[in-house]
């Protein structure tokens, strides 16, 4: 399925349980960036945009921007 498919998929209809459980994925830091990102991949089933925490379905998204989600966090810190 290609990326552009899987984003027109609607979370709510997805089976949480068909999805890998976020919280069993293990991230290995000693890794470059690249191969930090294959490695996601693969652990999520090839679909690092949907996976599950827990019983809730989670489909991610990006844009291509240079603000980074750090920048977003603090932003919207300060505006606390």
């Amino acid at each position: 399925m290609t990326s552009v498919k899987m984003n027109d998929i609607d979370i709510r209809t997805v089976d949480p349980l068909q999805l890998v459980d976020i919280q069993t994925v293990v991230i290995d830091t000693n890794l470059p960036k690249r191969e930090r990102m294959i490695d996601n991949a693969r652990q999520l089933g090839g679909r690092p945009n949907f996976f599950r925490y827990k019983n809730i379905a989670v489909k991610t998204s990006h844009i291509n921007t240079a603000t980074t989600i750090n920048d977003c966090v603090e932003a919207h810190l300060r505006m606390l």
